[in-house]
């Protein structure tokens, strides 16, 4: 069985039954063992969507155990390695990672954002803490500890708060 015993004629491709081909459209035919295993080697240059290139590979697995044809799992695992490159440099594949790559980016600006978070509530119960201190300096003790516990918004809040206070308490 060489090449020449897989070529098909027009007038013979088209008496052959639909059931005898692999692809749509009536392509890939797999009527016989060497067209099984043509269809193995020009699988991946078929210009068709990676889910119709699994069916059509699904088809000629059939074909091949119908058949007998004995092509090797060597060819099947080159078939199947070949599938994989297909997917790793298929579009969705190449969205997908950026989608990646955004995601990752935006877990790094989440983890800025927190620390800057963290460093603003620092800076805002320090200055709370010194703003009720002038005030009132009873009161101050311990209280920088209970103000990292509130988010910098209520502390911003509350140094506003006591700065009003302030300036009304303040003779003129």
């Amino acid at each position: 069985m060489d090449a020449a015993d897989a070529k098909l004629s027009t007038e013979k491709r088209k008496k052959l039954p639909d059931k005898s081909f692999c692809g749509p459209n009536r392509s890939f035919p797999a009527h016989d063992c060497p067209h099984v295993r043509a269809g193995f080697r020009l699988l991946n240059r078929a210009k068709v969507s990676s889910a119709t290139k699994a069916k059509i590979r699904a088809c000629l697995n059939r074909k091949n155990k119908q058949l007998n044809c004995g092509v090797n799992s060597d060819a099947e695992n080159s078939s199947r390695h070949d599938e994989i490159e297909d997917i790793i440099q298929s579009e969705e594949m190449a969205a997908t990672r950026e989608l990646i790559r955004f995601l990752e980016e935006i877990e790094e600006d989440r983890a800025v954002e927190e620390s800057v978070a963290d460093d603003l509530t620092a800076i805002a119960s320090e200055a709370l803490f010194m703003l009720r201190k002038k005030r009132n300096a009873a009161q101050a003790d311990g209280a920088v500890e209970l103000y990292r516990t509130r988010s910098a918004t209520s502390l911003l809040s509350s140094i506003v708060d006591e700065l009003r206070e302030l300036i009304s308490s303040t003779p003129e």
